[in-house]
């Protein structure tokens, strides 16, 4: 027995003077995005698995340094661009991949986000 979609949850809990977070969710979209987190960074961890009583996997308990919670001020405006501008962004973008692939080591991000190759 899966958790219904409107009743999946996520909660972050951590106490002032320690420096780490306990992240449970039965949330399966959440649970996909920390596990990523776990195979890629040795920071996450999982600390529990939570199983019903068919012992099909229900929610999971994950802990990770409390430094890596943000919180953020604002959204970011969404940035509209034109036909034109979606173009030469994927040529730039293949472009960037293409370069990646063949190891080329000049391949380097712009602080606009624009990937070029020098």
């Amino acid at each position: 027995m899966s958790v219904a979609l409107r009743e999946q949850e996520t909660s972050v809990n951590f106490l002032r003077e320690e420096n780490f977070m306990i992240i449970y969710t039965s949330d399966t979209t959440m649970m996909t995005k920390l596990n990523r987190l776990v195979s890629e960074s040795p920071e996450y961890t999982v600390v529990e698995d939570i199983f019903d009583r068919e012992h099909n996997l229900v929610a999971r308990k994950y802990k990770a340094p409390k430094k890596l919670l943000t919180f953020r001020s604002k959204f970011m405006p969404v940035r509209e661009m034109t036909e034109e501008e979606k173009r030469e962004r994927a040529k730039g973008l293949l472009a960037y991949r293409l370069a990646k692939q063949r190891g080329e080591s000049d391949v380097q991000e712009d602080p606009q986000g624009d990937q070029s190759a020098d």
